[in-house]
């Protein structure tokens, strides 16, 4: 058992004398330990001496440790007042053995972790990029877009199951069957069944290939269609030339056997080179969606050049030993804009120089940014545990935590980020439903469309949450060396407890 008596005020607190626990029979105590928080201020010397007993019960029962008592001269009433604390009963029980019930009252093997150095990204105080207006900009063309593809293309979207609409993905299937077809056909001598059926062949293939409905095809509308989706020219004139080719053929005078063969030749080159630049296009765009998005992920991850090489002068000197004025560069740093690493790096200096406030309150702002970081959360956990009071958090149910660890994994930006990706690749899926023919990937596509959008839903919705809890004054850290908990806001009313420098409240 640790027993905690702690002396606050002003004046020469080193000349005061030690107050006198009383321990009663049946216990093993160690010497006091004394612990000097005081510091020079504008008001004199004030702050506080800590004194650490601790105990080791040897024997089992309820014991009464009476009160502790401590008297001091009041300059303004002119006279010694005693002041004493509330007497403590302790249940001793024996353990179970299994472990070794050892308190420790200082940690003198744990230290903090190291410095964060090296390049990071630097924040307008109060400024994300969620709600910004390229956040806004972004967001408002996604929708936008989806919005217009969705009415645009509604009826290919709602018949999209159609059988009729999914002919796209067997135009080289039938092609090709038809094209055996006109080689029997080609084989047996009849040739004006041989030129009708190659001539389907190159018009249903480029039918279903299009989507085009027959009353609508003829050369000039197969070559803007194919022209709009980037087949090279050269490629639409072998098509076209193709038909020509068999067209004229059918009526040309010669031997029938030689103008079929040349026709059939004609026709399958003409139909394979169609079928693998269509693919190649298809490929090509991919890639440059692929590099787009890279670009634009570059430009998002470039760091700020000037600020990494100022942070790394101000690491340098807590490398040193001067965190004096490591501590003027970081908050120099921090007046042009905010980063988790800076308050990080910043709570290690105030550590350093034995101001638990100052680091608590710096490890509680780095923890704000990046609530995911073991780094941070370990510092300020070690920090908190030299503070004077040890005080509980409140208890929460356990789903409420989850919750709020599921939230905190990412900072506000990552999810802000993370949600216009999820929105981004939720209307490629419309896309790809609305436009690519492969069976696959129509069926992937109707999957992911409303999982993408949903995981754009949650995670907007925890960018709200993390702005919320940033945003959030109903936590603060005490600075000074103590402070008076009354019942009302009013100085006359009577004092409940006193809280000290560092905890929070």
């Amino acid at each position: 058992v640790s027993i905690r008596v702690v002396v606050s005020g002003a004046g020469n607190l080193k000349l005061i004398k030690q107050p006198i626990i009383q321990i009663p029979k049946g216990f093993e105590k160690y010497d006091v330990k004394i612990t000097d928080k005081t510091q020079l201020t504008e008001n004199g010397v004030e702050g506080n001496i800590i004194y650490d007993q601790v105990i080791v019960p040897q024997q089992e029962g309820v014991v009464s440790i009476p009160p502790v008592k401590f008297v001091y001269y009041d300059l303004v009433q002119h006279k010694y007042v005693t002041l004493q604390t509330s007497p403590m009963e302790l249940k001793v029980m024996r353990g179970d053995g299994s472990s070794k019930d050892i308190l420790s009252v200082d940690l003198p093997n744990e230290d903090i972790l190291p410095l964060k150095v090296g390049d990071s990204a630097l924040d307008k105080v109060g400024h994300f990029f969620f709600g910004s207006i390229p956040y806004y900009i972004i967001l408002l063309l996604l929708l936008v877009s989806g919005s217009i593809l969705a009415y645009r293309y509604r009826d290919r979207f709602a018949h999209r199951v159609d059988m009729v609409l999914k002919r796209g993905k067997n135009a080289s299937r039938i092609a090709t069957s038809r094209l055996h077809s006109a080689n029997l056909l080609k084989m047996k001598g009849r040739n004006i069944e041989f030129y009708d059926e190659i001539l389907q062949a190159l018009w249903g293939y480029v039918s279903d290939k299009l989507n085009l409905p027959v009353e609508q095809l003829s050369r000039d509308n197969i070559s803007e269609q194919l022209m709009a989706i980037n087949v090279p020219m050269e490629v639409i004139d072998k098509f076209i030339m193709a038909i020509d080719e068999c067209e004229y053929e059918r009526y040309a005078p010669g031997n029938e056997k030689g103008n079929m063969q040349k026709t059939f030749d004609v026709a399958m080159k003409a139909i394979s080179d169609m079928e693998e630049t269509i693919k190649k296009v298809k490929v090509q765009k991919s890639k440059n969606t692929n590099v787009l998005s890279f670009l634009m992920i570059a430009l998002l991850a470039l760091p700020i050049h000037a600020f990494s090489q100022t942070k790394s002068d101000v690491d340098k000197l807590y490398q040193k030993g001067n965190y004096a004025q490591a501590v003027k560069g970081y908050e120099k740093l921090l007046e042009q804009g905010e980063s988790a690493a800076l308050y990080y790096n910043l709570g290690n200096c105030y550590y350093r120089l034995d101001n638990i406030p100052h680091a608590v309150l710096a490890y509680e702002r780095a923890q704000r940014l990046a609530p995911s970081d073991d780094d941070i959360r370990f510092n300020l956990q070690l920090a908190q545990s030299k503070t004077i009071d040890k005080l509980t958090p409140e208890s929460e149910m356990f789903f409420v935590t989850w919750y709020k660890a599921l939230v905190n994994l990412l900072s506000v930006d990552c999810w802000a980020y993370l949600s216009l990706i999820s929105l981004f690749l939720a209307l490629l899926s419309l896309v790809v439903y609305i436009f690519v023919e492969r069976e696959l990937l129509q069926k992937l596509s109707r999957g992911t469309l409303p999982l993408f959008f949903v995981l754009f839903i949650l995670t907007t919705f925890f960018a709200i949450q993390q702005v919320c809890l940033l945003d959030a004054s109903n936590h603060g850290i005490i600075m000074l060396p103590s402070a008076v908990v009354r019942e009302t806001p009013d100085q006359k009313s009577k004092e409940i407890f006193i809280l000290h420098e560092g905890s929070k409240v």
